[in-house]
C-alpha cells in the first residue's frame, strides 16, 4: 500500500489482539494488517472496488465480517450494498441488502450489530443526490432486510447504541432521532434542537457515557438559510 494515497473511511480493531486491524478505504475496498499497521493486504480486490464505509465483525466468530459499501461522488452513489465474508475476508458475497433492493443508487453509511445479538443489524442508507435516507433492519445475519425508516431530504451519518441499554439506539445526521425497541420504530427529536431563526441543522453528533446515563453531549452544525451568514456554525 503506497503512503499518502486515498482515505480511510472505516476501521475495526481486534481488541483481543490489537495487531489485527481492518480498514475500509473511500474507493478501494477493505484492507487488513496483522502486525499493527506495518504491512497491509487487500481483502477485496477480486470482489469490489468501491468504498467501505462501515465494518462490523461478529464478536463470537471473527471470521464473520459485514461491510457497508459505497462511495458518493458528484451527487452520484456507487456501491454493492451490504456484503459479508464467513472466512475472515478471503471471499465475499452479497447479502439480501444489495443494489437491487431499491430503485435508487445508494451508499450504506453505517452498520450496527446489536450488542448481545449480533445477528440483528441495522443499516443506515443514503440515496444519491441526497434525496432520501433510510434504515434497514435484519434479524437473520443479513439474509433478509426490512425497511424501518425513510425520510425524504434526510442525510444520515451515525448510529450508536445506548451504553447501558442496547434496545435504545440513536441515529444522527441532518436529523436526530432514536429508537427504544432495538430499531423497529423511531422517534424524531430534530425539532427539539434549539436554533436561531432561519437556521437549520446540517449535522448532529451525540455522545453518552455509562458513568452518567442522564447526560448526553450534542454537537450541532447549523447554517443560515437566508444566506446572510454563509458559514456553517456550531
Amino acid at each position: 500500500v503506497l503512503a499518502q494515497l486515498g482515505l480511510v473511511s472505516s476501521i475495526w480493531i481486534d481488541t483481543s489482539n490489537f495487531q489485527t486491524i481492518l480498514a475500509g478505504s473511500n474507493t478501494g475496498g477493505i484492507f487488513r494488517t496483522t502486525d499493527g499497521g506495518d504491512n497491509w493486504n487487500s481483502l477485496s480486490d477480486n470482489y469490489l472496488t468501491t468504498g467501505v464505509l462501515s465494518i462490523q465483525v461478529d464478536p463470537a466468530d471473527k471470521n464473520r465480517i459485514f461491510i457497508g459499501t459505497g462511495h458518493l461522488g458528484f451527487g452520484r452513489a456507487y456501491g454493492n450494498g451490504v456484503m459479508k465474508s464467513t472466512d475472515g475476508g478471503v471471499s465475499w458475497e452479497q447479502t439480501g441488502l444489495n443494489m437491487n433492493s431499491m430503485a435508487a443508487n445508494f451508499t450504506v453509511r453505517k452498520l450496527l450489530m446489536l450488542p448481545g445479538n449480533p445477528g440483528t443489524m441495522l443499516a443506515v442508507i443514503n440515496t444519491e443526490f441526497r434525496q432520501k435516507a433510510l434504515i434497514y433492519r435484519t434479524t437473520d445475519w443479513a439474509e433478509n432486510w426490512e425497511e424501518v425508516y425513510s425520510d425524504n431530504g434526510a442525510e444520515l451519518f451515525s448510529i450508536k447504541p445506548d451504553p447501558l441499554n442496547p434496545e435504545i439506539i440513536y441515529v444522527t445526521g441532518n436529523r436526530f432521532f432514536f429508537s427504544t425497541d432495538a430499531g423497529l420504530t423511531w422517534i424524531d427529536q430534530s425539532a427539539s434542537i434549539p436554533l436561531d431563526s432561519n437556521y437549520v441543522v446540517s449535522r448532529v453528533e451525540i455522545a453518552k457515557t455509562p458513568d452518567n446515563p442522564d447526560l448526553m453531549l450534542t454537537l450541532v452544525e447549523n447554517y443560515d438559510t437566508t444566506g446572510a451568514n454563509p458559514s456553517a456554525r456550531l
